[in-house]
């Protein structure tokens, strides 16, 4: 499994971790940010909806387009030409490129990617 924490303007948001068993993330919001009350994604995590300690995960989202991960995360990964390039460097360490989780995308994109999720 892979765990990485999820920052917006330095502020951690909350956790997704990457279940290779399953094939998707699941996430769960910070107690902090909970009480800050900005809605990220209030049509599929809405904050009025959410108890401490709530996670979700996002098996139903349609893989080719989400990649496992929820919207917000999804919207983070790297492009076509992006993933290209993280491939051709999988390739060059011996890896398949079938073994770098979206997750790990994710993190490979740090603060480098559009927006201000990091």
């Amino acid at each position: 499994m892979v765990v990485a924490n999820v920052l917006l303007w330095g502020k951690h948001v909350g956790a997704v971790l990457w279940n290779y068993d399953k094939g998707y993330a699941t996430f769960e919001f910070e107690t902090n940010f909970l009480k800050s009350g900005l809605d990220i994604a209030p049509l599929t995590m809405p904050l009025a909806n959410i108890n401490k300690g709530d996670i979700f995960q996002f098996a139903r989202l349609p893989k080719e387009t989400f990649q496992g991960l929820p919207g917000l995360l999804s919207d983070a990964l790297p492009d076509r030409f992006g993933n290209q390039l993280i491939d051709l460097w999988l390739a060059s360490q011996g890896r398949d490129k079938t073994s770098m989780s979206p997750v790990e995308r994710l993190c490979y994109m740090g603060t480098r990617g559009m927006g201000a999720l990091e």
